[in-house]
This record gives structure tokens, C-alpha cells and sequence, in this order.
């Protein structure tokens, strides 16, 4: 994706109340590489949270979405990510922050998507970096949520729209405090595969 924002750790921590503000057990996770910035845990569900900064602004059209990815995983993909960023990238039409609305589409479509995906494979590397998350219950539901700056509503709005638009997610719900805006996404169960 993009670079290490210099906001990154306040828009964490911003995010972070808040969830802890709604009922979730949430923790940052401050682990590099593929992982989520944020989980949270209520009851039976586990959120895993994406969190973009203000000085996040641009994303590339051949990243690598599938480094480190075992091979069985990637074969368990419904998508190719590679052909599904380029796309992304390329179906967005020129428009006001640009950039930002390809981020926004593609952070969701690929990278959230990809952390959903993989969380039972890195649940003790999770553990790890956060202490025992784990909810009671067996059976739990992971819920996905993407947050940006409050100033990026628009953008993140054209990126919904567009997702929507060409089957990439189901449905999503928006919230938002005076810093964050904060999307619950519902992917296709038959897109993620659960």
C-alpha cells in the first residue's frame, strides 16, 4: 500500500477508543508485516480493523496482495488479487482525490479482505501480539471494519459505491465521530468463502 503515516499511531489509538467506547475488548495489534492495525472482540464476533491515516494517499496497480501467502491459501482465494487491484485501479474514473478513492476501494477489496481471509492461519501470531483475544464461544463471526479520517468521508463513499457497484462487497454500514469515519463491511459470503 502506501508508506507509514506519521499519524498512523494517533489514528490507531483515535480508532481504538473509540471501539473500546462501543462494548469491544480491542487491542492494537503494533505488529509489521500482513496484519491488521486493530481486533476487537464483543460476545461472539471478532472485528478485524483497518485503519488509514490522513497521510495515506496512494496505492499502487501491481502491489503484491498474496506475499507470504501459503500456497493453499492462495488456491482457497475466490479472486485473483492481482488482476482484481488492477482492475480496481483501472475501472475508477479520473474524479476529485483520485488516488485516495483507489486506495480506499483497494485497501478494502484486497488488503481488509485478505486479513479476514487469513485470520484463523495467524490467530496464534495474533495472540502473541495482543495477549489471549479469543472470545468464549466456539463458534464466533468475524465482522470487518475500515476507518478513515472524517475529512475522507466523500472519498470513502466513492469507494463503497464503486465496490458495491461491481460486486466486490455485499452491503456495508457507516458510523463516524468527529475524527473517523468507521465502515462495517459485508462481503459476499461466497466472495470470502465463510
Amino acid at each position: 500500500m502506501s508508506g507509514q503515516s506519521v499519524y498512523k499511531q494517533a489514528y490507531d489509538k483515535y480508532a481504538l477508543i473509540h471501539f473500546q467506547s462501543i462494548g469491544w475488548n480491542s487491542h492494537i495489534v503494533n505488529k509489521r508485516g500482513w496484519y491488521c492495525d486493530l481486533i476487537g472482540v464483543r460476545e461472539n464476533e471478532i472485528a478485524i480493523i483497518e485503519v488509514k491515516s490522513p497521510a495515506e494517499g496512494s496505492c499502487g496497480q501491481n502491489y503484491n496482495d498474496v506475499k507470504g501467502l501459503k500456497t493453499a491459501q492462495i488456491q482457497d482465494l475466490p479472486t485473483n488479487f492481482q488482476d482484481l487491484r488492477r482492475t480496481i485501479f483501472n475501472g475508477i474514473n479520473n474524479s476529485m482525490r483520485l488516488s485516495l478513492i483507489k486506495l480506499f476501494a483497494i485497501s478494502i477489496a484486497c488488503q481488509l479482505y485478505r486479513y479476514v481471509h487469513e485470520h484463523e492461519s495467524l490467530i496464534s501470531r495474533y495472540m502473541k501480539a495482543i495477549g489471549n483475544y479469543m472470545p468464549n464461544s466456539v463458534s464466533y463471526h468475524l465482522v470487518p471494519f475500515f476507518v478513515v479520517p472524517i475529512e475522507a468521508q466523500q472519498q470513502a463513499d466513492c469507494a463503497l459505491i464503486y465496490l458495491k457497484n461491481n460486486g466486490h462487497i455485499f452491503d456495508f454500514s457507516i458510523s463516524s465521530t468527529c475524527k473517523q469515519y468507521f465502515i462495517k463491511i459485508d462481503y459476499h459470503r461466497t466472495y470470502i468463502g465463510f
